[in-house]
């Protein structure tokens, strides 16, 4: 996790994310984000409605 608090990591890691076509990956690659990002945040509950 080192890597991604050092030179903008977490901006790199978005710059992938949107290169990505494979849609599996791009879900798996998201939850992975929204973890480091929040590591108590709930998958299973929609927090925009």
């Amino acid at each position: 996790m080192k890597a991604v608090n050092d030179n903008d990591g977490l901006s790199q890691l978005a710059i992938l994310y949107a290169k990505l076509e494979d849609n599996e990956f791009r879900v798996k690659y998201a939850l992975f984000i929204t973890e480091f990002i929040d590591p108590n945040m709930d998958p299973g509950v929609n927090y925009f409605t």
